[in-house]
């Protein structure tokens, strides 16, 4: 009787790990998010580096929107439209964000290109310049639906003075309630 009893025991034992056994075949499949985009706000400060810069204000108070696409676990490309002030000094930047890791605290690092224009003197073309941004930070997902960044990007723009800045900025992004729910990708 107790030789049949652990029979019994071991055979459903087995059979429940095969009926109820994680299906492994979609552990290496490739995954995206349901929902890709997020956006937000971000504050921050930016210090001028250059002489030419500093004439016209050393330090400068950075307003942003950011917008975020998230294409992969550990990539995501940006656009940010930035304001400076004092002054009417505008730019933007589009580029990628490369985390270090997908868990919900990622450090990250980042490259773009843009635009920016510094309201320094009545000439446009002494203002404007091609620019050239990168950037390292960590990001903080607080829930599914909020994210806290703290980025320090260095950028370069290609004006007549070649002005460059440093400085460090926050910014708070909103994201759909399925950001985190994955679907499988057949295509890839």
């Amino acid at each position: 009787m107790k030789k049949c009893s652990v029979v019994a025991i071991v055979f459903v034992s087995l059979l429940s790990q095969t009926l109820f056994a994680a299906d492994l075949s979609e552990n290496t499949a490739q995954k995206s998010p349901l929902s890709i985009y997020s956006g937000g706000i971000g504050f921050g400060a930016v210090m001028a580096v250059n002489d030419e810069l500093k004439d016209y204000s050393e330090n400068f108070m950075k307003i942003s929107i950011t917008n975020l696409l998230y294409f992969r676990d550990k990539v995501s490309f940006f656009c940010d439209l930035n304001w400076l002030a004092p002054g009417m000094n505008f730019g933007g930047d589009i580029g990628a964000d490369f985390f270090m890791t997908s868990s919900d605290i990622r450090p990250f690092v980042g490259v773009g290109i843009g635009a920016a224009y510094l309201d320094k003197t009545d000439e446009f073309g002494e203002n404007f310049g091609l620019s050239g941004t990168i950037h390292a930070g960590c990001m903080f997902d607080i829930n599914d639906n909020l994210s806290i960044s703290f980025r320090v990007p260095l950028t370069g723009i290609n004006n007549d003075t070649k002005d460059i800045t440093v400085g460090a900025d926050v910014g708070i992004i909103i994201s759909d309630k399925f950001k985190r729910v994955r679907k499988l990708d057949y295509n890839r």
